[in-house]
């Protein structure tokens, strides 16, 4: 997964042009990159949570992302490398909390580069 983290940093920054979250299914996607996940995942800044999946009014909170590039992936936990974390131009980060172990998350980049998380 180290490699994930190599070839995703050298395609950064990924501006964000669409979102969808039907209340499952989490889409973020760009020109040639997209990213999904059915996992749970939360958006904060600095020490303070905005906004998660399961919030009230989310749909009107992600459409705020949408313009936002991608300037960093990481992982929440660095010793657990499963659920990843991004870090968006604005400094916001949206973390993603595994809870599949079928597809967890499927992140999708330019040159048909693609990664699926298997924790």
């Amino acid at each position: 997964m180290f490699d994930f983290l190599k070839v995703a940093m050298s395609l950064l920054p990924l501006c964000i042009k669409n979102i969808e979250w039907d209340g499952e299914i989490l889409i973020i996607s760009g020109d040639d990159w997209s990213f999904n996940t059915s996992s749970v995942w939360r958006v904060s800044k600095d020490k303070n949570l905005l906004f998660a999946c399961w919030d009230n009014q989310v749909g009107r909170h992600i459409e705020e992302l949408i313009g936002l590039s991608v300037e960093n992936v990481t992982w929440v936990s660095e010793n657990q490398p499963i659920d990843p974390s991004f870090a968006l131009s604005d400094g916001r980060k949206l973390d993603v909390f595994c809870s599949s172990v079928f597809e967890p998350w499927v992140l999708n980049l330019p040159n048909n580069v693609v990664y699926v998380g298997n924790p």
